[in-house]
C-alpha cells in the first residue's frame, strides 16, 4: 500500500480535532461550576457597584462560551446525544450563575438597584443584533485555531452573565416582573447565540453531508425552526414597543441627591442674592 492512500486529508484532520475541542469544552465539570459561581459573585458586586467595567471583567471568567459552542456544533451536524450533554452542561451553567447572585442579592438587601442593573431587564432588537454577531463572531474564531477566542469568549459571556445577575438580585428583592425580564434577555441571547453558531458552523463544513446537499440544508433549517421563530416573535416585539430600561422601575443611589429649587418665575431678580 503506498503512503499516498494513507494519508489524512488535512481539512478533515482540523475540522477532526477542533470537533474533539468543541465537545470537551462543553463537558460538565466542576471546574466550570467553580468558575461561573465567581463569575456571578464578580458580576453581582459589579452591577451593585454600578460599575461596567467590572461586570465585563468578570466574564473573563465565566465558562459559558463551550456548551453554547458544543450546542451550535451540535445543531448543525445533527448530533442529539452531543446536543443533550451541551445542553445539560449549560443548564448547570446557567443556574449556577442565577443561584449565586439570588444569595448574594439576599445578603445585600439594603444596596441600591443600580442603573447598571434595570439595564438588563429587558430584551431589545440591538440585544438581539449583538448575540447574533457574536455568536457568529466566536463560531469563526473556534474554526480557526490561529485565532484566540478569549476576547469573543467575554462577549458572548457579557451577554449571558450580567442579565442572569441581575435577575438574581431583582427576584431577592420581590422585583418578579422586572427579574423574569432579565432572565428573557438572556434566554433571548442563548437562542441568538447558538442559532447563528450552528449556522456557521454548518457553512464551515461542519454537517452531515460534506458537500452542499439540500436533505442537509432541510435538516438544518428544521433543527434552528423553533429558535427561529422564538427570536423573529422577540425581535419584532422589541423593535416595536418602547423600553422602559433605567428609568423609573426602582429608585437608585442617585435618587436621593438633592436638586437645586429653580428661580420662582415672577421674581425679576436674582435669586438669593440682595439687591
Amino acid at each position: 500500500m503506498s503512503d499516498a492512500t494513507t494519508e489524512i486529508d488535512p481539512v478533515v484532520a482540523e475540522h477532526a480535532a477542533i470537533r474533539s475541542s468543541v465537545r470537551a469544552a462543553a463537558a460538565l465539570t466542576g471546574h466550570t461550576v467553580v468558575l461561573n459561581a465567581l463569575a456571578a459573585v464578580i458580576a453581582t458586586y459589579g452591577l451593585f457597584a454600578n460599575s461596567a467595567a467590572v461586570v465585563i471583567g468578570a466574564m473573563v471568567v465565566a465558562a459559558l462560551l463551550g456548551p453554547i459552542l458544543g450546542i451550535g456544533l451540535s445543531i448543525a451536524e445533527g448530533a442529539p446525544w452531543h446536543l443533550a450533554r451541551s445542553l445539560r452542561a449549560l443548564a448547570a451553567g446557567t443556574c449556577t450563575v442565577f443561584i449565586t447572585a439570588l444569595v448574594v442579592g439576599r445578603l445585600h438587601t439594603n444596596f441600591a438597584i443600580t442603573s447598571e442593573i434595570l439595564q438588563r431587564t429587558s430584551p431589545n432588537l440591538s440585544d438581539l443584533v449583538i448575540a447574533l454577531a457574536g455568536g457568529a463572531a466566536g463560531t469563526l474564531v473556534t474554526t480557526s485555531p490561529r485565532i484566540s477566542a478569549a476576547v469573543v469568549g467575554v462577549a458572548i459571556a457579557t451577554a449571558l452573565v450580567p442579565p442572569l445577575a441581575a435577575g438574581g438580585i431583582l427576584l431577592a428583592r420581590g422585583e418578579f416582573e422586572l427579574a423574569s425580564g432579565a432572565v428573557l434577555l438572556a434566554c433571548t441571547n442563548m437562542l441568538a447565540i447558538t442559532l447563528s453558531s450552528s449556522v456557521v458552523f454548518w457553512l464551515s463544513g461542519y454537517r452531515r453531508y460534506p458537500a452542499l446537499d439540500w436533505r442537509d440544508v432541510r435538516g438544518l433549517l428544521r433543527r434552528n425552526a423553533l429558535a427561529a421563530i422564538l427570536l423573529l416573535v422577540l425581535g419584532t416585539s422589541s423593535s416595536q414597543s418602547p423600553t422602559h430600561r433605567g428609568a423609573g422601575a426602582l429608585p437608585s443611589v442617585h435618587d436621593h441627591v438633592p436638586s437645586r429649587e429653580p428661580c420662582a418665575a415672577p421674581r425679576p431678580a436674582t435669586c438669593g442674592s440682595p439687591l
